[in-house]
C-alpha cells in the first residue's frame, strides 16, 4: 500500500478535483482535524505553501562523537534539516545545493497556472524529504475510443538524494508514495543537465508551450538541448 502511515498521508498530502475522480484511497476524515485535505476543485497555491511548504530546508554542520570526549565536526559534509521541527532529511557534501520546494515546485509551476492548468495533488513524503506537485487540466480527456483519463504534469524533488528534480507527464493520479514512485523511480543523478529544468536552456518562455504539449498524447517535446521524455 504505502510506506507512509494513514495519519501522515491525511495530514501531509492535498488532493484536488475530487468531483472528477473521487477521494484518495487513504482518505480518512477523522484524521484531518479542522481542515480537510481534499478539495472538490483545484488546490489553491496559497494552501500548498501554508499547509505543506511553510518551512525551510537548512544546512547544518555534521558532528560525530569524539572518542577522546566531546564532538568532532565532519569536514566537507552538511546535514539538510527542517527549520520547523529539526528533522534531518539528508547528509551531503558541502557542494550540495538543495532545491527549495516553494521555489522549484510552486513558484516555477505557478507561472504556468491559468484557466487551463491547476494544481491537482501535492504532498510531502519521508518526513518532508520528498515532495511533489501535480498540475492538471480541469476537465477529463476522452479519446475517440471512449477512454476517459486525466493527463497531468507533475514535478518532484527531494532533500535526501533519493530523487532528482524531475518534471514528467503521466496519467496516474499522484496521491501517495507508491504513485509518486511509479511516476518517477527514485534515483540519484550527478549530472545537473539531467535535472530539468535546472539547465539554463529550459527557460520559462518555453515552459507554457511545453506543458500544453505534454498534456496532450504526444511522444516527446524538445527543450533546447534537452528532451522531456513522456513515455
Amino acid at each position: 500500500m504505502s510506506k507512509e502511515s494513514l495519519e501522515w498521508l491525511n495530514a501531509n498530502t492535498l488532493i484536488g478535483f475530487t468531483e472528477k475522480r473521487g477521494t484518495a484511497w487513504h482518505y480518512r476524515a477523522s484524521m484531518q482535524g479542522e481542515e480537510p485535505n481534499h478539495y472538490p476543485g483545484p488546490i489553491p497555491v496559497d494552501d500548498v505553501k501554508r499547509r505543506l511548504f511553510g518551512w525551510e530546508a537548512l544546512s547544518s554542520p555534521v558532528y560525530v562523537e569524539d572518542p577522546r570526549g566531546g564532538l568532532a565536526q565532519v569536514p566537507g559534509r552538511q546535514a539538510i534539516l527542517r527549520s520547523d521541527n529539526g528533522h534531518v532529511m539528508g547528509i551531503f557534501s558541502d557542494g550540495y545545493e538543495p532545491h527549495p520546494y516553494v521555489e522549484w515546485l510552486i513558484n516555477t509551476i505557478s507561472r504556468l497556472l491559468d484557466a487551463d492548468l491547476s494544481i491537482g495533488s501535492t504532498g510531502l513524503l519521508k518526513g518532508g524529504a520528498v515532495a511533489w506537485v501535480s498540475v492538471e487540466v480541469p476537465e477529463n480527456v476522452i479519446t475517440p475510443e471512449g477512454v476517459e483519463f486525466r493527463p497531468h504534469l507533475f514535478g518532484a524533488t527531494s532533500f535526501d538524494g533519493s530523487l532528482a528534480t524531475t518534471f514528467k507527464r503521466a496519467v496516474t493520479n499522484i496521491v501517495c508514495d507508491n504513485c509518486e514512485n511509479h511516476g518517477v523511480p527514485p534515483r540519484i543523478r550527478s549530472d545537473p543537465c539531467d535535472n530539468w529544468p535546472w539547465c539554463p536552456d529550459s527557460d520559462l518562455s518555453t515552459w507554457s508551450e511545453v506543458v500544453l504539449a505534454v498534456l496532450r498524447p504526444t511522444g516527446r517535446v524538445p527543450i533546447g538541448a534537452l528532451e522531456l521524455l513522456t513515455q
